[in-house]
């Protein structure tokens, strides 16, 4: 269950129908809400009492009011101070009921929502471990990000707190609305006059601040997708004298951004100048009603009183609900972007459950790992047959052209040619990062039989190392070794345990923060290597970065974590390509001939000619 051995090495299930592809289109509403709803259901007993605790600060909120309506009969009709203190007895019970309840649901809000929010980010984030990695490319890392992070944030502000004003502020609705036709019908007619204005204005709202928002939303993750490219291509962006051209690429999308947010609050202002319109027109209505019912004596004052005081009790949660859409329909829009990410998951889960397990899975029983001559092991190696394969770019026109490759199961192959030769490119093929325009690509076991869900496993010359400390970084890949078996598997790679940046064994702190040299990087992306399953590794110039010493070394720990398993090695060095099996040399996008290195510096002068180059060049390669 390899999900990386380096920024760059990935688990990429390929050769078949149950490839786990990315759909960067948010999921439609009902879906998200589906999510949602089977996500809370498994906190039965919390949900029902915060349910009920919301309909008790509902119902307790109208104590007040009445209370207050008690009062002012009592006075009126020059009453007795016990029949007052009664109705202050009211009017201070429903406030401490009103608080309590409000604190109990806000708590059991909360205890609600953050684990539903935490599961589906968690849902979230094992889709993306587990898609086609050219999918997750294509989509945009900036894209992914915004999703499992901004999105997150503002679905979980909503959860904990924008959801229980809002279900409390329409509950408490219900219930003014309710204690309004108690009094008498008329007051609630004269109350839902204003209705049809807060109908129509929320009507105008949604219509206009939907799209602004979903806008807003994109436009935010177009604008992390630049700044991101601009942080991690930094030194080329100065070597090429980009900076202005990025900085104002990054400054466009900021500009856009901001833009769309500034153009929601012209929106939402509008918005509540047109709801205290709405209210002026209902309270008026409810004080006329009360007077002409008050001078007939169909109701008493305090009964008029209490209808007044239920519908400017109406205020803050009419306010509430309308003006929380807002707030919601980001959240919403949230939502549904983040169970568009869930949603690919559990399209292909059965397809994916031979080759990938999630992180926070129980551990199967241990598979026996990766390193050469331990007792017992075999690895499952992977065959790769492709056939009359062709790769294209927009920009670029064809790049591989009828390229034929027949890689035996635990065969080692090195792949040479100048640069542009499409070396890279037919690496990332393997991989699954590029599909082919045309031609086919199989991948075997032993017996040659088709495997449809290969595990893949992609080591580039860039990796990235996990913050935290040495043995935590490998378990990423292995959460069930033991400590006997991750010490094995960095002894095996080269990682220099108890010296330098590792002098602290497997506590030693990796990461960002610490001195590891890029060469260091690549012995712990070796480790994870060696403790994974893959049966087909590729190195694309995983030692380029590397000096002469340093390199011999990565090479050594290659050779011991690539035993068992098939591989292809973009070689930088051509001291590589003397130790595999066979050599593919390309030129202009086309394998041009594949053999053993003696048989190539024999048979074809371009070969002997790179072979000569090399050995005469300077001695740190």
């Amino acid at each position: 269950m390899p999900r990386r051995a380096g920024r760059r090495q990935r688990a990429v299930s390929r050769g078949g129908p149950s490839m786990t592809t990315i759909d960067p289109t948010p999921a439609s509403p009902a879906r998200a809400a589906g999510l949602l709803w089977e996500a809370a259901r498994r906190h039965p007993f919390v949900l029902a009492a915060c349910v009920i605790a919301l309909a008790a600060e509902a119902a307790a909120g109208l104590l007040v009011p009445v209370g207050i309506g008690l009062a002012v009969d009592v006075i009126a009709g020059r009453g007795s101070v016990g029949a007052l203190a009664g109705a202050l007895v009211v009017l201070v019970t429903g406030a401490v009921v009103a608080g309590v309840t409000a604190s109990a649901s806000a708590s059991l809000t909360v205890r609600v929502a953050e684990p539903v929010v935490a599961g589906l980010r968690e849902s979230a984030f094992d889709s993306v471990l587990g898609a086609d990695a050219a999918a997750v490319e294509r989509a945009g890392s900036g894209d992914v990000v915004t999703r499992l992070t901004a999105d997150v944030e503002r679905l979980s502000e909503a959860a904990s707190g924008t959801l229980t004003a809002f279900v409390s502020a329409a509950l408490s609705i219900v219930a003014a609305l309710f204690g309004l036709a108690v009094l008498d019908w008329r007051f609630a007619l004269a109350g839902l006059l204003a209705v049809p204005i807060q109908a129509g204005t929320l009507r105008w709202y949604l219509r206009r601040s939907g799209p602004v928002y979903r806008h807003a939303r994109v436009a935010e993750s177009e604008r992390t997708q630049l700044t991101l490219d601009a942080v991690r291509d930094s030194s080329a962006i100065r070597a090429l004298r980009l900076e202005r051209r990025t900085e104002a690429s990054v400054g466009a999308a900021s500009q856009s951004a901001i833009g769309l947010e500034a153009k929601a609050v012209r929106l939402s202002t509008r918005f509540f100048g047109r709801l205290n319109a709405a209210e002026f027109v209902g309270l008026g209505a409810i004080c006329v009603v009360g007077f002409v019912l008050v001078g007939s004596d169909a109701v008493t004052l305090g009964a008029a009183t209490t209808a007044a005081l239920f519908f400017v009790r109406l205020f803050d949660p009419v306010n509430t609900v309308l003006g929380l859409f807002d707030t919601m329909q980001q959240a919403g829009a949230s939502l549904t972007r983040l169970a568009g990410l869930i949603g690919m998951n559990e399209a292909t889960e059965p397809a994916r459950a031979g080759s990938h397990r999630p992180l926070h899975s129980a551990p199967a029983p241990p598979p026996v790992f990766a390193i050469p001559n331990r007792e017992g092991h075999q690895m499952a190696a992977l065959g790769v047959v492709i056939d009359g394969i062709a790769v294209s770019y927009p920009l670029r026109g064809e790049v591989l052209s009828g390229v034929d490759l027949h890689i035996r199961s635990g065969e080692r192959i090195a792949v040479v040619g100048a640069s542009g030769a499409g070396k890279t490119t037919l690496a990332r093929l393997i991989a699954g990062l590029v599909k082919p325009s045309s031609g086919s690509i199989v991948f075997t076991d032993a017996a040659g039989l088709r495997v449809s869900s290969p595990l893949v496993t992609l080591l580039e010359q860039r990796t990235h190392v996990f913050t935290g400390t040495l043995a935590e970084d490998l378990r990423l890949v292995a959460p069930w070794a033991t400590d006997e078996e991750l010490g094995a598997a960095a002894r095996a790679a080269g990682v220099p345990l108890g010296s330098g940046a590792f002098s602290e064994g497997l506590a030693s702190h990796v990461g960002s923060g610490t001195t590891l040299t890029p060469a260091d990087a690549q012995h712990i992306a070796l480790a994870r290597l060696a403790l994974s399953r893959s049966g087909l590794v590729i190195l694309d110039e995983a030692s380029a970065d590397a000096g002469s010493a340093a390199a011999r070394r990565l090479e050594k720990a290659m050779d011991a974590v690539l035993g068992g398993r098939t591989a292809l090695i973009v070689a930088h060095r051509l001291s590589q390509a003397v130790t595999a099996d066979r050599v593919a040399l390309m030129s202009d996008g086309r394998i041009v001939a594949c053999s053993p290195h003696e048989r190539l510096l024999v048979d074809e002068p371009d070969y002997a000619a790179l072979w000569d180059a090399w050995r005469a060049s300077p001695p740190v390669r």
